[in-house]
Parts: structure tokens; C-alpha cells; sequence
């Protein structure tokens, strides 16, 4: 089974995500999987999916709730898109702050 967080490359860690933009609220609401078996984090934002608006509160959600800097996030693809791609490039900072499935 494919984690939705449990990919690295020499640049940090690589996140993919579901984003549900124009929600009641900002949350991480779990994990879901696609029919193909590869997983997603799914986060809601309240921002509106329009002009990036959605991916600039996303950024500054994430960087809250994990205690990283929103600079050492980078949505690497999926930016016009609700499936996308992180990249956590504080890897150390990260690790400590969000449990990390291994297997």
C-alpha cells in the first residue's frame, strides 16, 4: 500500500494531497485511497479555488498545523488541480512534528 506521505528524494518529502477548497473550515481529515490503491491526505480549506487563493491557504494551513515554515512547502504539481503534490523541504522539522507511516 502506497502512503500518502512516505515518499523522500534529496530535497525533503513529498506529500500527496486531496484538497476540498471552499469548506466550513480549515482541517486534515484523514486519508483516502483511489481505486488504483494509492493514497491521499485529504485536507479542507476554506479559501475559494480561484486565482490560487486555495493554494495560498493551504500552504499557510499546513505550515500551521505542522510547525514549519510555509517556505519549506512547495506544491510541486497539481497547482490548477485538487490532487497534488508537497514537497516538505525542512525534513527533520517535519518528521518531528507529524507521525510518519514507514511501512
Amino acid at each position: 500500500m502506497f502512503s500518502p506521505y512516505n515518499q523522500t528524494d534529496k530535497n525533503g518529502i513529498i506529500i500527496h494531497l486531496k484538497v476540498i477548497p471552499n469548506a466550513s473550515q480549515n482541517e486534515i481529515s484523514g486519508v483516502i485511497e483511489d481505486a488504483n490503491g494509492q493514497q491521499f491526505l485529504k485536507v479542507k480549506v476554506t479559501a475559494i479555488a480561484d486565482d490560487g487563493k486555495a493554494n495560498k491557504a493551504l500552504i499557510k494551513f499546513l505550515s500551521c498545523e505542522w510547525g514549519i515554515s510555509s517556505s519549506n512547502i512547495e506544491i510541486i504539481s497539481g497547482k490548477t488541480n485538487r490532487y497534488k503534490k508537497l514537497l516538505i523541504k525542512d525534513k527533520q522539522c517535519f518528521l518531528s512534528s507529524f507521525p510518519i507511516d514507514k511501512k
